[in-house]
């Protein structure tokens, strides 16, 4: 319930067909462990073509909610942006996330599980989970929660 997937166009560089995509830029990764899996593959931000079956890798900044798991965060951020653009990125989807999650517990679900992610801070920690866990192709910004 979590999770957001974004919409774009983009053209393939083979055949120059023109579609519209589906990406995923917040991923829970308790309702939507395909997409865990997908993370951990380096293939979450992989499309193909549907003319000419091209597989395009985009480059698209994604944070990954892990509520039962330290950190509860994990950011990656997209080698086409720079500091600057990943760090406004990231903030937002972590507005869009705390919104979510208000939205969720105001729907009178459980409390008990999202208050953790509730009270947010952005740790200084790089490393760990996105060498380890994701075969070095990801640099991820830990954040974990207070």
């Amino acid at each position: 319930m979590l999770s957001l997937p974004t919409h774009i166009s983009i053209q393939c560089r083979d055949c120059r067909e023109r579609n519209e995509v589906t990406c995923w830029v917040l991923v829970d990764g308790g309702t939507r462990p395909d997409l865990v899996g997908r993370i951990i593959r380096g293939n979450l931000q992989e499309v193909t073509c549907p003319r000419c079956s091209r597989i395009h890798r985009l480059e698209l900044p994604v944070l990954v909610f892990r509520q039962e798991t330290s950190p509860t965060l994990v950011f990656s951020p997209s080698r086409a942006m720079n500091d600057s653009e990943n760090t406004s990125r990231r903030d937002q989807l972590i507005r869009i996330l705390k919104t979510q999650i208000e939205t969720f517990e105001l729907r009178g679900r459980p409390r008990r599980k999202t208050q953790r992610a509730a009270r947010l801070q952005v740790a200084s920690e790089l490393g760990g989970f996105g060498r380890d866990r994701w075969s070095g192709r990801v640099r991820a910004l830990f954040i974990s929660s207070a």
